[in-house]
């Protein structure tokens, strides 16, 4: 689920930055996966990070609009009841 969400808020940046937007982002060394590094650079483009430093680490992104597959669609289940 975290990594449906941050695919999401990826593409919700990817709508509003420019070729000039350095995109920043930061997590714990443990949460920071090769899949995570790799769908910054799927989304966003050119990634790169930092030394860990105390036990946190910084993700580097600049935008280069890659090509980009459609996003899975959103699951929607009626409630009973509802309209």
């Amino acid at each position: 689920k975290k990594r449906e969400r941050l695919e999401h808020q990826l593409r919700a940046i990817r709508e509003v930055v420019t070729p000039d937007t350095v995109i920043l982002a930061a997590a714990r060394a443990k949460e920071i996966h090769n899949s995570t590094l790799q769908l910054f650079e799927q989304i966003i483009g050119e990634t790169k990070t930092s030394l860990a430093w105390k036990k946190a680490r910084l993700i580097y992104s600049q935008f280069s609009k890659p090509e980009l597959r459609e996003a899975t669609p959103t699951l929607v289940w009626p409630l009973d009841g509802t309209p």
